[in-house]
């Protein structure tokens, strides 16, 4: 399932929906799992109460700690009445906007929830990694939560609870690989499509690339006054320069892109440390996807770089350097007198 040919994976996506394995089969294991992500590949886990040691140990790769077997997140006051028929209070429902991710890319179309939205979730808790920068709680528990044996007397610290539990975790690696780990195994269930369907279906498109997906291209920099506008090798101090990009969001159909609607995408001009560091501005045309910046360069000469370095939770990473030189002005470019211009120095020189 993760292995390659000729340095290509021969399938992109993995969902493991088996929380009670012991083993994978074959010579599939934790470490081939985290190959697989390093590789470029995308995986959904769908975890529950039968947690193994063997698939704790796979979600640990990528900076998630579940609690152990039989333990489920329980909450007196936010279960389901209509679907907690054991009573143990182990079936949630969850406000979206309390307990969800406040991302545009894990709203289903994209769309900002709405007060009544909920979440139905029955499974087991889960903590994340501090030393894990990558990893982030797509959905919390509440302050009323916890992570026991349910029907058991509470004897000790519960490993999670509150609002430092995670139910949903999400993982985007340096190389755009994502990872979606689900503590519960029913959200995705037909039981609970009901409820849970569109937030099903979104972690899905995300964890799939196909939500939160951009790329840039046609990158130019130029003299803003300059026809044709072209790219030039070196560049002088005080010169007014234009640096333009094309920002896209793939659809969520997998149909093709579309210009993005980020306006929070920034631009440093840097040499040792930034110079210039602003917003790119979205061209006013409609169905354009240029954004731009202009800015007169620092009175200051060497080597600088146009920098892109765009990180948001949900949204795939965009990284760009490009090295230009800036020299100085050329002794033809200098005033060839410097005039005083000071009536008391002339009427001192008469």
């Amino acid at each position: 399932v993760c292995s390659s040919d000729l340095g290509e994976l021969k399938y992109n996506h993995l969902i493991v929906l088996a929380p009670n394995v012991d083993e994978f089969g074959g010579d599939l294991s934790a470490s081939k799992i985290a190959q697989f992500v390093d590789n470029g590949g995308n995986i959904l886990f769908g975890l529950d109460s039968r947690v193994t040691d063997t698939v704790r140990a796979t979600v640990s790769e990528f900076g998630v700690e579940t609690d152990t077997e039989e333990t489920a997140v329980i909450d007196h006051f936010n279960f389901s009445e209509d679907f907690d028929v054991e009573g143990d209070h182990t079936v949630l429902s969850y406000p979206v906007l309390d307990n969800y991710i406040d991302a545009k890319p894990f709203w289903p179309g994209g769309k900002k929830p709405t007060a009544e939205d909920k979440i139905l979730f029955s499974g087991i808790g889960m903590q994340l990694s501090a030393k894990n920068s990558l990893v982030y709680p797509v959905m919390k528990g509440s302050k009323t939560a916890y992570s026991w044996t349910p029907n058991s007397v509470v004897d000790s610290m519960p490993m999670v609870l509150g609002t430092e539990m995670t139910l949903i975790s999400a993982l985007e690696s340096r190389n755009n690989a994502r990872v979606l780990v689900c503590g519960s195994f029913s959200l995705f269930s037909d039981e609970f499509a009901g409820n849970n369907e569109a937030y099903a279906l979104q972690l899905g498109l995300w964890t799939f690339q196909r939500a939160g997906v951009l790329k840039i291209e046609d990158i130019q920099h130029y003299l803003s006054d300059s026809n044709p506008k072209q790219s030039l090798e070196t560049y002088t101090i005080l010169d007014q320069v234009t640096y333009s990009v094309d920002v896209y969001e793939k659809r969520e159909d997998g149909k093709g892109y579309f210009p993005a609607k980020n306006t929070d995408i920034q631009v440093e001009f840097t040499r040792m440390d930034p110079f210039v560091r602003r917003f790119l501005t979205k061209d006013p045309k409609p169905n354009s996807a240029k954004q731009f910046m202009d800015f007169k360069l620092p009175d200051t000469y060497g080597v600088f770089k146009f920098i892109i370095s765009y990180k948001r939770v949900g949204y795939t990473f965009l990284q760009n350097e490009i090295t230009v030189p800036v020299r100085p002005l050329q002794h033809t470019q200098y005033e060839r007198f410097i005039v005083r211009g000071s009536e008391e120095h002339t009427s001192e020189l008469q």
